[in-house]
């Protein structure tokens, strides 16, 4: 039985992930930075409302996306694939924004994605 193009397009954006990515995200953080790469800017309380209506874990998976991590008991450099900043409507609150190389790599995700091979 063979496999189908979607599932090996599906692979072939996991490994570019894994190449990418060090160490290597989880699927939480992986499905926090797809919502962000596909509506940019994406509001802090909507996104943890969205993901899992907890604005403190949210908060912590966005900083690691962004320049932060927590790992082992230090703090470590993060993604730097998304960054925040506050909502021009309402300075109390933060908005999570795609940066230049979360750009990057949504565009090459789509890339893979809209390849035939």
């Amino acid at each position: 039985m063979s496999s189908s193009p979607e599932i090996r397009r599906l692979i072939k954006c996991i490994e570019f992930l894994n190449e990418t990515f060090s160490p290597r995200l989880t699927l939480d953080n992986l499905a926090l930075f797809l919502l962000i790469a596909e509506k940019s800017p994406y509001p802090m309380i909507d996104l943890a409302s969205r993901y899992d209506n907890d604005t403190s874990r949210t908060s912590k998976k966005v900083n690691a996306l962004a320049d932060q991590r927590y790992g082992g008991g230090t703090y470590k450099e993060g993604y730097r694939v998304i960054y925040t900043a506050e909502n021009q409507e309402n300075r109390a609150y933060k908005d999570a924004y795609l940066s230049e190389k979360g750009a990057e790599i949504k565009n090459k995700l789509i890339s893979i994605l809209k390849s035939s091979k």
